[in-house]
């Protein structure tokens, strides 16, 4: 099942992406961001306000995240740093969602923020300058998230019930040429046609809760993470990061000064 339709009838009668495709994912081997790190992560979490996903600030009124978060009801936190006045707003716009030549949407997504009343200035991610120098397999990028923290058992089993972590963890990641993911995922019609860089680091991790955070170099976000090669246990297979240069034009367009 792929294509416009077939997402857009999901999400119609209630059933999210990421229920479908279980792509949700949890930073594990990280550690606390610094205080005057990410201040543009958003949390966007559902009804009963639990954790779903992360998301990037861009222009202080969208968000940047992906596509299979997307689910009705669903609210954002933002200034989720120590110390900040939290401020949680619900999203009441349609979501935006990437669609090319053949009808298909990718994962990847923005979400208009209604107007924010008393919140602390927040500098938003940048998008590149310059993708003709985006970094490359072997280059470290930072992640961030915050979910579950920790495997169980002895082959690194995934903790889907570990709920998230107090603060924001960031960690980094270094990037590959996408040879082994693009291989596990060839089969897969929702994610195969997607623009993807590929990130995998010994003792480094996403999981649960941690999808649509930003991949970042600076303050200059070049992924989305979206999905990883092995559901079930951490450290086996890379991660896949929506490529923020591929979609940039769209990103711009959809989001004009």
């Amino acid at each position: 099942m792929g294509g416009l339709t077939s997402l857009l009838l999901l999400l119609c009668v209630g059933v999210t992406v990421s229920a479908v495709l279980d792509l949700q994912k949890r930073i594990i081997g990280g550690d606390n961001c610094l205080d005057n790190q990410r201040m543009y992560h958003v949390k966007l979490i559902n009804e009963v306000d639990l954790l779903e996903c992360g998301g990037s600030l861009l222009k202080n009124n969208w968000i940047l995240t992906a596509a299979h978060c997307w689910m009705w009801g669903m609210k954002a936190v933002v200034a989720v740093h120590p110390g900040a006045k939290l401020k949680t707003v619900v999203i009441t716009a349609p979501p935006v969602m990437y669609g090319d030549n053949q009808n298909r949407i990718h994962d990847i997504m923005l979400l208009k923020l209604p107007p924010l009343d008393n919140l602390p200035k927040i500098t938003p991610v940048d998008l590149p300058v310059d993708c003709t120098k985006k970094p490359k397999p072997g280059d470290t990028v930072q992640i961030a998230g915050y979910g579950v923290t920790k495997t169980k058992g002895p082959n690194n089993e995934r903790d889907l019930e570990g709920g998230e972590a107090d603060k924001l963890q960031c960690a980094n990641i270094k990037l590959t040429d996408c040879t082994k993911l693009k291989k596990i995922m060839s089969d897969d019609e929702l994610t195969s046609y997607n623009h993807f860089l590929c990130g995998e680091t010994s003792k480094v991790d996403l999981s649960q809760g941690d999808s649509g955070g930003g991949v970042m170099v600076g303050n200059m976000i070049y992924g989305v993470f979206s999905f990883m090669g092995d559901a079930e246990k951490a450290h086996a297979a890379d991660v896949g990061f929506m490529d923020v240069c591929e979609y940039k034009k769209w990103i711009e367009d959809t989001t004009p000064k």
